[in-house]
């Protein structure tokens, strides 16, 4: 598997995996309730897409290491809950530690190639 797919994919489990604490299984929900699980999936979807909006025009390339340089309030402000900040700083702090460990040189060349969809979608990191 080459490196730009396992970049993608470290981002998109990252996404995923915050998503999961918040998620409930469709097939507890009664009936009755429905309609606010629907209003609730729908909250959870916008809050995805901006968590994924916001990663994509913040993550920089600095120094060959992956970095997100807003501040825990910056990010809370923009509407996100912490604890998305906090698995986002963990999961980068690792991907930089096996970037060091496996000597790969071009990791803004591979963001740049795996995010490309996205960038068309949501722009490119702020500089």
């Amino acid at each position: 598997m080459n490196i730009s797919k396992i970049i993608l994919l470290f981002i998109s489990f990252l996404i995923m995996s915050s998503c999961a604490q918040k998620a409930k299984n469709e097939t507890e929900i009664p009936v009755a309730e429905l309609q606010i699980y629907q209003q609730v999936d729908s909250l959870v979807n916008e809050e995805l897409a901006l968590l994924q909006k916001t990663i994509v025009n913040n993550l920089k390339i600095v120094d060959n290491h992956m970095v997100f340089p807003l501040s825990k309030e910056e990010f809370i402000a923009l509407g996100l809950p912490g604890f998305y900040y906090e698995n986002l700083q963990q999961e980068l702090k690792e991907t930089n530690e096996w970037i060091d460990a496996s000597g790969l040189e071009n990791v803004e060349e591979i963001l740049a190639e795996s995010y490309q969809s996205l960038y068309e979608l949501y722009g490119s990191p702020q500089e």
